[in-house]
């Protein structure tokens, strides 16, 4: 039972870590506590199933030696009692210690949303792994090869089940179709391993790979279940402030992200003010709010989705470089080459400080190269006051909306 409840012990630290890898992206979103747990089931399932097939090795070795053959141990009964023990050290256990922990958290800081729904995929999921394990162990002899397929398998099994996002804009995402699909994972697995178990020491190995070639083949049918394509309904009046001429509303419960979307607000409304851009003024809103209801003036949506983030940012930065003169001017929907290279380049800088931070590399985009360059920049400009700052990116904004041109060279 020790070795059990260290297992159990091993995996929820295990769990614990990528939890708290995820704290500052995930966490501060209105439901991520949720998604996380899911998520940390890449790790936890695959290291579940490796641990459950080490386990099943040792018996299926334990039951060929001739002095264990008659012992009550081999008995259907306690074999069973064994694999539930495990599902329930593996990862009924942990993931229920995991999930009280992140449901505390909410309590504790009055902000958020927990959605039991991923905490009950995890559940699910994670059983399932269990039995993965333990099936892979009946086909492929060893401590070495099953825990090693066992393991790949989960983390296949993980990646394509359930397919979830950081930025929850939801009030519920609880969706049956993911909870049956990991139900029908766990009893395939489960009567396959029945199957094995009870068969002849030369069908056993094929009942085995039947059921894990069926396990394969449902994750790759029926998998890749979106689960947050369920959006927010206005059942209340939303969060607005107003900043100069423009607006921000995000949804009531995320209210105390407001002042990092209004810091941001600012310093985009900066960049476009040294840039000499004037525009209409614009409502700034989470997706499912209507800009429109704002008042009778020229407005857009632009989406905020959840924080004052990159998503955030490049939403600000937008009417400045895409919707007010860039992309009409300076490039369309068939340009490439040369000139979206360099549209994205002063959209990428003007968004560094927007986000307030130009030296900020937890970012990046599909051109490493341009990353690199934009790092290098931002890393000098922070060291320069923040009006000199402003004044050479408003300058370099300004020149490129008039002339579409854009050299990146600055002053070190």
């Amino acid at each position: 039972m020790r070795e059990r409840l260290r297992g159990s012990l091993f995996i929820f630290i295990i769990q614990s870590a990528v939890l708290l890898l995820l704290l500052e992206r995930w966490w501060p979103t209105f439901n991520g506590l949720g998604p996380s747990i899911w998520i940390s089931m890449l790790l936890v399932g695959a290291a579940a199933a490796a641990i459950a097939a080490t386990r099943e090795s040792a018996r299926i070795e334990a039951e060929a030696r001739p002095v264990t053959e008659v012992s009550p141990r081999s008995q259907f009964g306690i074999v069973v009692l064994h694999w539930g023990a495990d599902v329930l050290t593996l990862s009924i256990i942990p993931t229920v210690m995991a999930s009280s922990v992140a449901y505390l958290l909410v309590a504790a800081f009055g902000y958020g949303y927990f959605d039991w729904g991923y905490p009950l995929y995890a559940l699910l999921f994670g059983i399932a792994m269990v039995l993965l394990g333990k099936v892979a162990a009946r086909l492929f002899a060893g401590r070495v090869i099953a825990p090693l397929v066992a393991f790949v398998l989960a983390v296949y099994a993980w990646m394509y089940t359930i397919v979830t996002s950081a930025h929850a804009d939801t009030w519920t995402m609880f969706d049956r179709a993911a909870l049956l699909f990991v139900v029908l994972l766990a009893a395939l697995l489960f009567v396959g391993l029945l199957l094995a178990y009870r068969a002849s020491e030369k069908r056993a190995a094929a009942v085995a790979g039947l059921t894990l070639v069926g396990f394969v083949a449902l994750v790759f049918i029926g998998g890749s279940i979106h689960v947050y394509n369920y959006p927010r309904v206005p059942t209340a009046d939303p969060e607005c402030v107003t900043v100069a001429s423009d607006s921000i509303c995000v949804w009531p419960e995320d209210e105390p992200l407001l002042p990092g979307l209004v810091a941001q607000l600012e310093r985009a409304q900066a960049l476009e003010a040294a840039a000499g851009i004037e525009r209409p003024s614009i409502v700034f809103a989470e997706p499912g709010y209507d800009g429109a209801s704002r008042g009778g003036h020229r407005m857009t949506v632009a989406p905020v989705e959840g924080g004052a983030s990159l998503r955030s940012a490049q939403g600000f930065v937008a009417p400045a470089v895409d919707t007010h003169t860039g992309f009409p001017q300076c490039v369309d929907g068939n340009s490439t080459g040369e000139d979206f290279d360099r549209h994205f380049q002063v959209a990428d800088l003007m968004t560094a400080y927007v986000i307030g931070d130009m030296a900020d590399d937890s970012w990046a985009t599909s051109s490493p190269e341009m990353d690199a360059w934009r790092l290098q920049v931002g890393q000098v400009l922070e060291e320069w006051p923040e009006a000199d700052r402003v004044a050479w990116l408003g300058e370099q904004l300004a020149h490129y909306n008039e002339y579409c041109e854009f050299s990146g060279e600055i002053a070190q």
